[in-house]
């Protein structure tokens, strides 16, 4: 517990660091989407107020990978991290992709059938290369939960974001939960999940 204590700033860091790089990116981010006009514009479904910069997840990937990246080379994690923090990476990079991708077609964006196809298979990825829920046994479904859980909460956030800051909130307060798991399990890395 005296180290738990003795390095819960890095805790503390795991949580400010992307949190203030996402602020300090996203007025930039927002300034190239507007002269691009890479706008979400209101419908019947979605509720913003005026037609809103569709970059926001451009902040808040490059802010994960940066933090992600500070992290692992501020600090001594075990030998294992960096390999996990390959697969993390490519995954998100992979799925950051096909969000903007989507992005750039709407007002159709890509097909069901094409984003959940690469959806699955990162989610796949990600859990074979051992990035996967390990409380449950057996490893087959354990590997079956992680997949439909990245693909259950990454679909989740891209139909809640039907409204000013309902998205946005609702991963503040989820990082923020995971915070809180991290800091006793002394799992820092929690904090990026």
């Amino acid at each position: 517990m005296n180290d738990l204590l003795r390095n819960s700033w890095l805790y503390a860091l795991a949580f400010v660091l992307p949190l203030v790089l996402s602020l300090a990116l996203t007025p930039v981010l927002r300034a190239l989407a507007l002269r691009f006009g890479h706008l979400d514009s209101p419908t019947d479904i979605k509720t913003h107020k005026a037609p809103t910069p569709l970059l926001g997840g451009a902040a808040i990937f490059i802010a994960f990978t940066l933090s992600l990246l500070a992290m692992r080379f501020y600090t001594s994690f075990p030998t294992g991290t960096l390999r996990d923090l390959r697969v993390i990476l490519l995954g998100g990079g992979v799925m950051f992709t096909l969000g903007f991708i989507d992005d750039l077609y709407k007002p159709h964006g890509l097909g069901v059938k094409t984003k959940f196809a690469v959806q699955f298979a990162v989610a796949a990825f990600t859990a074979l290369y051992g990035i996967r829920i390990n409380f449950i046994q057996p490893d087959y479904l354990a590997f079956a939960l992680t997949v439909l859980w990245i693909v259950g909460v990454s679909n989740a956030f891209n139909i809640i974001d039907i409204m000013d800051g309902l998205s946005a909130g609702q991963a503040a307060l989820a990082a923020f939960g995971f915070l809180l798991i991290a800091f006793p399990s002394e799992s820092i890395y929690v904090n990026f999940a």
